[in-house]
């Protein structure tokens, strides 16, 4: 007659080594992961990235009212507005000799800050598209309503593109990569809704 118990307990010792190495491997998984998205998660919590983003919301608000006292729409209002506090802003760091509030200027400006925001969400874009972290782990951070901030990002980069290329054989060439770049974003936004990865939508 068989003995059935080795065999059942030598079932159970393979069963058992492969639930302990797949549970190995995710925990390497997540420990590379770690870092990533660490890094990420400290620079978006960084007080000057608060600062940034709450800043940006405050110049929607500022121009969502301009555009309706004008009868503007509002990435028009956005563009004027940009151009106007950017002059501004610029006068005053060109009249500023000391080194320390020249600085102090540029930080506090609005252009330094849409930077700062879009800089990481570029980044961010290319943590997903190269699938460093996996969708679920971005989206669980930036969802949707994190990324609804391109709709301010978008007139004013395409602003920078316009305006403040002085090149006229470079500007058209900085505005297709500046709409390419806010596609990407946009594209972005879409797969957090599922947790798509890039592949999935390019």
């Amino acid at each position: 007659m068989v003995d059935l118990v080795p065999i059942a307990l030598s079932s159970i010792a393979i069963i058992i080594s492969i639930i302990v190495s797949v549970y190995a491997y995710n925990i390497s998984k997540r420990q590379l992961h770690h870092p990533a998205l660490e890094y990420l998660r400290r620079d978006y919590r960084s007080p000057e990235m608060m600062l940034a983003i709450q800043n940006l919301w405050s110049f929607k608000r500022l121009c969502e009212s301009k555009a309706v006292k004008l009868g503007r729409s509002l990435d028009e209002m956005i563009a004027i507005e940009y151009i106007r506090i950017a002059k501004d802003y610029n006068a005053k760091i060109d009249a500023q000799n000391n080194y320390d509030k020249k600085l102090s200027f540029i930080q506090n400006s609005l252009s330094y800050q849409r930077r700062l925001v879009i800089s990481f969400y570029y980044y961010l874009f290319e943590v997903w598209e190269y699938e460093i972290l996996t969708p679920e782990m971005i989206f669980e951070y930036w969802d949707r309503s994190n990324m609804d901030i391109f709709d301010i990002l978008k007139p004013i980069e395409m602003t920078q593109a316009i305006i403040y290329v002085d090149r006229d054989d470079k500007k058209e060439e900085y505005i297709k990569a500046t709409e390419k770049w806010m596609t990407k974003l946009d594209k972005m936004r879409e797969a957090s809704k599922n947790n798509l990865r890039y592949k999935d939508l390019f």
